[in-house]
């Protein structure tokens, strides 16, 4: 399969974009296909569950080459705030569910849920915005606050569980002062 790629990327031309989205699409696939038989808590051994995570990885590279042909012709810096928006609420689904519940299933289907919101609310405040030349959140020209601070700034937050207690570490790392 590897060969076959290579001769197609050599015949189509490929942009960068194009392929760092089709990336993205096949990890979103992955993601899916590995948290929702354990959302639904699915019956299977180890072989089915990566069959499952590799299929749906395969099936959602192979919509998304789909999408960037015509008639569609999905521009790929259209998707920087759907994937955004959808890994944060991954993030936020999960850790909203575990500070309640710290069941696996009860914690995947809120990083399931919360994906799928933050997809389509990305998807809905994309096309509101309307275009962009370039995919970035931060207008041209211009840098966020941190970046113009010296040193390196990098916010983490962090979902942890002490003694049973389930909790969110929030920290601030500067290096480079």
């Amino acid at each position: 399969m590897g060969l076959g790629l290579t001769a197609l990327g050599a015949a189509v031309d490929p942009q960068a974009g194009d392929m760092l989205f089709l990336g993205s699409a096949g990890a979103w696939g992955a993601w899916y296909g590995a948290l929702t038989p354990i959302a639904l808590e699915l019956e299977g051994d180890f072989d089915d569950f990566l069959l499952t995570t590799t299929v749906t990885g395969d099936v959602f590279l192979a919509l998304g080459g789909l999408a960037l042909l015509p008639p569609l012709d999905l521009e790929p810096t259209r998707t920087l705030l759907p994937q955004l928006f959808g890994v944060g609420g991954a993030t936020l689904g999960a850790m909203g569910v575990a500070l309640f519940s710290l069941e696996q299933n009860e914690v995947a289907m809120g990083a399931v849920i919360g994906s799928t919101v933050g997809l389509a609310g990305g998807g809905i405040t994309a096309a509101v915005l309307g275009p962009r030349d370039r995919a970035s959140l931060v207008p041209a020209g211009r840098l966020p606050a941190l970046a113009r601070l010296p040193g390196h700034w990098s916010p983490t937050l962090t979902p942890t569980v002490i003694d049973d207690d389930p909790g969110i570490y929030a920290g601030l790392s500067v290096t480079g002062l």
